[in-house]
């Protein structure tokens, strides 16, 4: 089992523009995951979702993404939109992640925290929040 942490002090949360890794040092849920497999902070830069990751990704990240050869390292030969690209758990994850309701209902901060826990358990994830 894989496990990583999110320091909530650095957990970037926003409806309008979210990314894996901002230059503010501000991760979403996925950057911290995709760091903690051993991604470089310069590939998760400015980055919308996983798809859009111009380095081979790790094999434990293949879940990511959504038939795409998780080793092809050029980007040309991947679909025009990074959307197209992703797993239905990780456009879940972004939901979950960047909006303030999720299947119908309002989230509050801990809310987001335990959907965000049980998502990525179905991968064999362990996620750890702290301060």
């Amino acid at each position: 089992m894989h496990q990583f942490t999110i320091k909530r002090s650095k957990w970037l949360r926003n409806p309008k523009k979210s990314v894996l890794l901002n230059g503010k040092g501000s991760m979403c849920c996925l950057g911290f995951y995709l760091k903690s497999c051993g991604v470089p902070k310069k590939y998760l830069l400015n980055v919308n979702t996983p798809a859009e990751i111009t380095i081979s990704l790790p094999p434990q990240c293949l879940w990511l993404l959504n038939g795409i050869d998780i080793q092809e390292e050029d980007t040309k030969k991947r679909k025009t939109s990074s959307w197209d690209n992703v797993s239905k758990e990780v456009l879940q994850l972004i939901t979950v992640n960047d909006s303030w309701r999720y299947q119908g209902r309002e989230l509050t901060e801990k809310d987001r925290e335990i959907q965000i826990i049980k998502l990525f358990a179905q991968q064999d994830i362990e996620v750890i929040f702290e301060d």
